[in-house]
């Protein structure tokens, strides 16, 4: 939520979204491959998720892509 937040100021934009994780496939226990926390930070307000994604690195890669963009979706339609 801080790099979402951050760049929002930063940026002087209306909303924001960032996305940190692991591509994998290297993993642990604590941190499996496909973890990523993607949040969004609006006027309207700020949301985080956490995901697991299965599959290869370029599969999570592109999930975790496109759960963030459903995440701006969401918050445009919101406001």
């Amino acid at each position: 939520m801080a790099m979402a937040c951050g760049g929002r100021e930063a940026l002087q934009v209306d909303l924001c979204v960032a996305e940190s994780g692991i591509a994998g496939p290297s993993s642990n226990p604590e941190r499996p491959g496909g973890l990523y926390w993607i949040a969004v930070s609006s006027a309207g307000g700020e949301r985080t998720e956490r995901h697991v994604f299965p599959g290869d690195r370029e599969t999570t890669k592109l999930a975790a892509a496109e759960d963030a963009l459903r995440l701006v979706l969401e918050a445009i339609d919101h406001r």
